[in-house]
């Protein structure tokens, strides 16, 4: 099985994270933060939704990109 991981940048381009396999976040520490689910990206600790996957755009809520 190969495990593809991609960076993730803020809006000023500052590393932010790992986005693994378009299915799990890890914040910088490489502590996983957010699992995601038919493109949904939710929170691990509260099960909360926090916005969509696109690609490897992370997404608020309202559609605003937060990380790519």
């Amino acid at each position: 099985m190969t495990i593809t991981t991609d960076p993730l940048y803020d809006k000023d381009a500052i590393f932010v994270g790992w986005l693994e396999n378009h299915s799990n976040v890890f914040n910088k520490d490489l502590i996983w933060v957010a699992y995601i689910f038919n493109n949904y990206i939710w929170a691990t600790k509260t099960k909360v939704w926090i916005g969509e996957l696109r690609r490897t755009n992370l997404l608020d809520r309202e559609g605003n990109i937060v990380a790519w």
